[in-house]
């Protein structure tokens, strides 16, 4: 079963339609990230089961979307520390002129950096999943806002530096840094980029939002 947002004459409507059905096309795409299949939906003539209209319809949605934007925050947050800890668990078995790569400062303050990152996604993805739960803590849209620019961006940069400072064995297709690298980069694009969450942030802050700032666009394949 599917549940598909369509437009209606007073606004959005949400409905659940059988996949297999007739009118219902499934297509699946190609994608970077070879480990989160996705997929077209084309619907032709399929009929289906409203389940809300108009604000009601608008309401979920956009609760749809902060709370896929928290917990695919908390993702990107996971992968880059699980980078941060594979990196520096090689930086100190890794050999180099007699010494631990880890021991030589270029490497060093690369790492730090990357646990300084790591840590700011850390709190804005919790901060967002809390303002979520209960949006008396914060404003929803914004927190969540804030927690993918951050942890899109935060988890691309620390995937590209755990690839280089692996070093040879880190730029092998077979090393698993790579899948790590690429769930970054198709993640970063799922619910809107970095620069597209910004700008979202900037127009809640300074109470602009309107027709003009949408919903970030959802990635399709």
């Amino acid at each position: 079963m599917l549940v598909v947002a369509a437009a209606g004459v007073d606004g959005p409507v949400l409905a659940v339609v059988d996949a297999g059905a007739d009118g219902v096309r499934v297509e699946r795409r190609g994608s970077f990230d070879v480990t989160r299949p996705v997929a077209g939906v084309v619907l032709d003539g399929a009929t289906g089961t409203v389940l809300a209209t108009g604000t009601d319809a608008d309401g979920a949605l956009r609760h749809a979307f902060r709370t896929a934007g928290a917990l695919l925050a908390a993702e990107q947050a996971g992968i880059a520390r699980r980078l941060l800890d594979l990196t520096v668990a090689y930086a100190k078995e890794r050999l180099q002129f007699g010494r631990p790569i880890g021991s030589f400062q270029a490497v060093k303050h690369r790492c730090a950096d990357m646990l300084v990152a790591v840590e700011q996604a850390r709190t804005a993805a919790l901060h967002a999943a809390w303002a979520v739960d209960d949006p008396r803590i914060d404003d929803a849209d914004l927190a969540v806002s804030i927690a993918q620019a951050t942890c899109s961006e935060t988890t691309y940069r620390v995937a590209a530096d755990a690839v280089q400072l692996h070093g040879g064995i880190g730029f092998t297709w077979e090393h698993v840094a790579h899948l790590y690298y690429k769930r970054a980069v198709a993640a970063a694009a799922l619910l809107g980029s970095a620069e597209a969450h910004r700008e979202r942030i900037a127009a809640l802050v300074l109470d602009t939002l309107g027709d003009d700032v949408r919903e970030p666009r959802v990635a399709t394949g």
